[in-house]
């Protein structure tokens, strides 16, 4: 089987975050980042198999969340700090 992979780089960042999945099965798998309130402060679908997003997502210094959610399913999910 294929793992999915979620990674985000640099961790921690500052004005930008890459985000990079691989091995997500179909177009419908959406990289969501939430805040400490669960709020979620940005959200974009992957474009398929393996995909790098460029995130510029503007936020207060903190402890994010970031998810791989694919049918309403977390398939991942990482610790993001914002150094802003």
């Amino acid at each position: 089987t294929n793992d999915v992979s979620l990674r985000a780089f640099p961790n921690p960042f500052g004005n930008q975050v890459f985000i990079q999945t691989n091995n997500v099965i179909g177009s419908n798998a959406i990289v969501e980042i939430t805040n400490a309130l669960g709020q979620t402060v940005f959200a974009e679908k992957t474009n398929g198999d393996s995909s790098i997003i460029r995130v510029t997502p503007n936020l207060s210094a903190g402890i994010y969340i970031l998810k791989l959610l694919q049918n309403n399913n977390t398939l991942k999910t990482i610790k993001l700090i914002c150094t802003n």
